[in-house]
């Protein structure tokens, strides 16, 4: 007899799994396979996880999954610090987001939550459709100490990078955090350019002994 699997969609909400909805048989293809419809809701973007059980835990076999995203707008940065998405905060190097510069002048915000003394490294990757990227980071206290300010078209940041990345037209940031709070990150484009990037967050944890050179 077939397997029969139980799909389940979680999000992943702060690192901890919520559980959003399943389906056990209405593959239209497969009178036994799963298919999950989801809409994501506003204020929803972010990570989605995807179980998949057999139905009566009784029986083993192979499957496969697929996804597709449809009708959907993937640039999930925010226009502002206040619209700003916030990458996930569970401690885990490596995550990141698709996003999108479209149009040129258009530009996404990205919040994360940083300790002291915090080592991390900020790079765009999976260029397409010809963008050049930009990252800045923002603090969200004025008066944090430690570095200068620059004023670049009245908006003040802490560190930039252009084209520092591995491939070409990537943006890599590296930054240790004077205190412990919510920075935000800026990314644009450069020289009228346009397309989709992912925005990568590498955690080194907390082994600075002194700030970052400025540059």
């Amino acid at each position: 007899m077939p397997n029969m699997y139980n799909a389940r969609l979680y999000y992943l909400d702060n690192g901890v799994p919520t559980f959003v909805t399943a389906d056990d048989d209405g593959h239209p293809g497969c009178s036994l396979g799963s298919r999950i419809e989801y809409t994501i809701p506003a204020g929803k973007p972010g990570f989605y996880l995807v179980r998949v059980e057999e139905y009566d835990n009784d029986q083993k076999g192979s499957f496969q999954v697929s996804a597709a995203v449809t009708n959907a707008d993937r640039d999930v940065g925010g226009s502002n610090r206040t619209t700003a998405f916030t990458m996930a905060n569970d401690g885990v190097s490596g995550r990141h987001v698709a996003a999108d510069i479209q149009p040129a002048a258009d530009e996404d915000w990205f919040r994360v939550e940083l300790s002291e003394d915090e080592h991390v490294t900020f790079y765009t990757a999976d260029l397409k459709g010809g963008v050049q990227t930009v990252i800045e980071i923002h603090d969200a206290d004025p008066a944090i100490l430690g570095y200068q300010r620059v004023t670049d078209a009245a908006r003040r940041w802490l560190r930039r990078d252009v084209d520092g990345g591995v491939a070409p037209q990537t943006s890599r940031l590296h930054f240790v955090a004077p205190k412990s709070g919510t920075y935000f990150l800026r990314v644009t484009s450069q020289a009228g350019t346009s397309g989709a990037y992912s925005l990568y967050v590498q955690r080194m944890g907390n082994t600075a002994t002194a700030l970052p050179a400025y540059p």
